[in-house]
């Protein structure tokens, strides 16, 4: 086996706790599977934590595979400070499912623990692409959808009511944000000068995989490999019509549908009115568009048989 220093990187109180269970579960399952490895545990209490001691790992060599138990979150997370260490220094992921989205993962076919090891590539690794966003504010990474819409929409509702009225307040964001939703006037140039007009955008994401909050095929033809983004517009519909094909989103039929334009872009502009919200991994971010995204081919090592 190629990788001989292996780091296995958690946070015992993410998921409400659960990732605990989770990790003795892993623990039990890796000696097990590399048992000739020298392996080292390590409970990361921040993110900023994280990017020290990865940053560390990688420039001063202490292990040549990282293995997170986490969501799509922890793996953008890593994929972030990963993007700051020069190509040849980064080292290779493994990914263990143990957040409550792994759409990365569910693309990969990897729903388990035991899943993850079936898949694992002892000996190598392939090279996934990665969406670079640029905000007026910011500079980041993504490994799997940028969202902005009704999609943020709904989220900006959802996270401004979760404390008052709980659960619930998801539910009622979607009636509610629907109700009273504005589209979007948007302008979109891609890479090759073409450009993309609407007055009335319901739904935009930029896809580098195929799933979205591991159940919601949005981008059944994307490539993690292609160097390209899949952009799902829905546009120029009612609100009957955008319910009609947001309800197939979950077999990528919706992509069929009305007033759904599907294009795949290496890079793109896209200014709105009024602004959207940016909403990168599920992560609904105090930030706004215009935005420029550029799909980054071939940037990040996971050793996972492809």
């Amino acid at each position: 086996m190629k990788y001989k220093k292996i780091s296995v990187i958690y946070n015992k109180n993410a998921s409400g706790g659960k990732a605990e269970i989770k990790f003795n579960q892993l623990k039990n399952i890796i000696t097990q599977k590399v048992p000739d490895a020298e392996i080292e545990y390590y409970n990361s209490e921040s993110i900023k934590d994280m990017e020290n001691y990865i940053v560390d790992l990688c420039y001063n060599k202490k292990a040549d595979l990282l293995i997170p138990l986490g969501g799509d979150g922890t793996i953008s997370s890593i994929s972030n400070v990963l993007m700051t260490i020069d190509f040849d220094k980064r080292i290779p992921i493994l990914p263990i499912p143990g957040g409550t989205g792994n759409s990365f993962l569910v693309d990969q076919n990897i729903t388990t623990i035991d899943d993850a090891f079936e898949k694992f590539d002892p000996n190598g690794y392939f090279l996934s692409d990665i969406i670079e966003v640029k905000t007026n504010k910011r500079h980041f990474y993504c490994i799997n959808i940028v969202g902005m819409g009704f999609i943020s929409d709904v989220a900006e509702f959802a996270v401004k009511h979760k404390k008052s009225i709980g659960a619930l307040s998801y539910i009622l964001a979607v009636f509610t944000g629907l109700g009273k939703f504005k589209p979007y006037k948007t302008k979109i140039t891609f890479s090759d000068h073409e450009q993309f007009n609407s007055d009335k955008v319901f739904f935009l994401t930029i896809s580098n995989n195929k799933f979205t909050a591991a159940k919601f095929m949005v981008a059944p033809d994307a490539d993690i490999t292609d160097g390209l983004g899949d952009i799902i517009i829905l546009h120029d519909i009612n609100r009957f019509q955008f319910l009609k094909g947001f309800s197939k989103i979950f077999t990528g039929k919706h992509t069929h549908e009305k007033g759904c334009t599907y294009i795949k872009s290496s890079s793109l502009k896209i200014e709105a009115d009024p602004l959207f919200y940016i909403m990168p991994d599920g992560d609904l971010l105090d930030d706004y568009s215009p935005v420029e995204i550029n799909i980054l081919k071939a940037q990040i090592k996971f050793a996972l048989k492809s």
